[in-house]
């Protein structure tokens, strides 16, 4: 079967979710016996049109700067030769009736609520509802990778459950702990709590900040993201100390890994984006994790581990889990590897799109 991937910067990745879940499931899918194109926006510098095996097709447009025409673009190009196009998100779902090939079969991996994102205008956020109907109507099938996501699409888009199947992201297995790359930040092994984000408010960097701040405590923070020209990045940077580390982004694989693996807690506050694959990386590496409470998080993550709201509740819940031994904090950190195993892998992943493809394919 041939499938194409659409709606991502592109791959190996290098920018976020779409990027993570398009490098891992192309990969899959091709050791499963299809034939896999990724396209990507404009400047990707894979030689050959090759990446370990996957076909790279590029668009001529960046997502960035042109994303109507990058979207129109990459399924155009991709709509020519191939039976699946398994498109991220719904940013380009107004032009499936004009792209769409007799022998296509649209699959919509609808991504998170991205309606309520705050970096988003008006005008934008208008755009994205246009885009969620078109979605609705004309996708062949629809994924979420979470439950509370999937009921908006079914609850509130009138997607029958019959045109929606749940299929959670996976994540890798970590590299390994190499102690030289906290070195490189001036950190100490478990003296330090991690954050990798990017700077938006739906993130909630600032109430972490502040909450990491009002706590008290006498470990650092080191918050990986890039410092986007916004109002809002200028207010988390002014949070930016001695104990407040933001070096901006990194995206070496294995670096991350180690940092996460050494940090005595990941702070997370995503809040709108489904299953986070950041998330599921600190999990996957055995670190603590305090997530902001809400249903994406708390899906993913489970019960019986650390949520809080504000800022004020994340302070205490710092200063608790500060309070804890080790054999305690140990258990939150087996509860989360262990739901990881579960119901997190690529491999999951892939034989569940595997499965569907061959369904809708005949």
């Amino acid at each position: 079967m041939k499938i194409a991937i659409v709606g991502s910067r592109g791959i190996p990745a290098a920018y976020g979710g779409f990027e993570t879940f398009a490098e891992n499931i192309s990969a899959q899918l091709r050791d499963i016996g299809h034939e896999v194109s990724v396209v990507g926006e404009k400047g990707s510098n894979i030689t050959q049109g090759k990446f370990h095996g996957i076909r790279i097709i590029e668009s001529a447009y960046r997502k960035g700067e042109s994303p109507l025409k990058f979207y129109y673009d990459s399924l155009k190009k991709a709509s020519f030769e191939h039976d699946i196009l398994l498109v991220c998100g719904v940013g380009g779902a107004p032009f499936y009736p004009i792209i769409r090939k007799k022998r296509n079969i649209i699959v919509s991996n609808v991504d998170g609520l991205e309606h309520l994102r705050d970096k988003y205008s008006f005008l934008q956020k208008t755009y994205v509802r246009i885009a969620q109907k078109f979605a609705s109507k004309y996708s062949d099938f629809l994924v979420a990778d979470a439950k509370a996501l999937a009921s908006f699409w079914i609850q509130k888009q009138n997607v029958p459950s019959s045109r929606l199947k749940i299929i959670p992201y996976g994540t890798h297995k970590p590299a390994g702990f190499n102690p030289d790359v906290l070195r490189e930040y001036g950190l100490q092994n478990k003296e330090y709590y991690i954050l990798v984000a990017r700077f938006v408010p739906e993130n909630h960097i600032l109430e972490i900040a502040e909450g990491f701040r009002v706590s008290g405590t006498k470990k650092k923070i080191l918050i990986i993201g890039t410092h986007e020209n916004t109002e809002y990045s200028e207010m988390v940077l002014k949070y930016k100390s001695e104990n407040i580390l933001m070096p901006g982004a990194q995206y070496h694989r294995e670096k991350l890994d180690s940092l996460r693996a050494g940090a005595f807690a990941y702070l997370h506050g995503h809040s709108v984006g489904g299953t986070n694959p950041s998330l599921l990386e600190s999990m996957s590496a055995g670190t603590v994790c305090i997530c902001h409470d809400n249903p994406f998080n708390r899906e993913v993550n489970g019960e019986g581990q650390l949520y809080f709201r504000n800022s004020i509740e994340l302070a205490e819940r710092i200063k608790r889990l500060e309070s804890k031994s080790e054999q305690e904090t140990s258990e939150y950190c087996k509860k989360s590897m262990q739901r990881i195993k579960d119901f997190y892998t690529w491999n999951n992943a892939a034989n569940s799109y595997n499965t569907l493809f061959r369904e809708l394919n005949g």
